[in-house]
């Protein structure tokens, strides 16, 4: 079993948390991420998730769109910027 199989979005439908575009900068969650995200905010795995999600934006030079971890694109920018200032400060 992984994190995975835990989640509380387990089976629901891919297109519920691929959302708007890639890399947008709107800070304010639209209606369909409002829906989203109030799954994950019940979820017990969404520090993996997140994690999981930062780890693919490395991977793929910043790129995410949609809900992931409890946070949209402009959050997770925000914490990984954060991560970048606290290693390279380390």
């Amino acid at each position: 079993m992984t994190w995975t199989d835990h989640a509380a979005c387990k089976g629901m439908p891919l297109a519920m948390w691929v959302i708007g575009t890639p890399n947008r900068h709107t800070k304010r969650p639209t209606p369909a991420e409002q829906v989203a995200l109030a799954v994950c905010a019940g979820c017990p795995v969404s520090t993996e998730c997140l994690d999981d999600e930062l780890d693919t934006m490395e991977a793929t030079g910043g790129l995410t769109y949609g809900v992931r971890g409890g946070t949209i694109p402009p959050q997770r920018h925000q914490i990984r910027d954060r991560r970048h200032r606290t290693q390279g400060a380390a």
